[in-house]
């Protein structure tokens, strides 16, 4: 059974999503993460309605960013408005859409706790809205 450290207030979580693969099953993991990422869009539409229309400015379409991967998944900057982007933060295994100058980093006005190789694979209901600075998603 896996468990992660919080602290030494909070001591240890269960996570029992995590796991740990090798040989043909590993290989399989490492192939199908690979296809998805080659066959990540280079358009994808963020829609929907947050609670009371709260950082609504943030949904619309986002296309693919030039350049590198960051965290190892493709990044996406909005049309019409490159300073609002999305990508994938490594350190919380969740996908953010925030400023540009956050990229990579894991935080943002929206996020979604998905480890999915591109955005249109985040299982529905996963995005959260963040309320502001400290105040935490809901």
């Amino acid at each position: 059974r896996w468990q992660v450290w919080q602290g030494p207030q909070r001591g240890w979580l269960d996570a029992p999503e995590l796991h740990v693969l090798s040989g043909e099953e590993g290989q399989a993991i490492v192939k199908k993460n690979a296809a998805a990422l080659a066959n990540s869009p280079s358009t994808i539409l963020l829609a929907g309605t947050t609670p009371s229309g709260l950082r609504h400015e943030w949904l619309g379409v986002y296309e693919r960013y030039p350049g590198k991967l960051v965290n190892d998944r493709y990044s996406y900057s909005k049309r019409h408005d490159a300073a609002k982007m999305m990508w994938f933060g490594l350190a919380t295994g969740s996908w953010y859409v925030g400023t540009k100058a956050s990229l990579g980093q894991s935080k943002g006005v929206l996020t979604a706790q998905d480890i999915a190789m591109s955005p249109e694979q985040i299982r529905n209901g996963a995005w959260k809205v963040g309320q502001g600075e400290g105040k935490g998603y809901i």
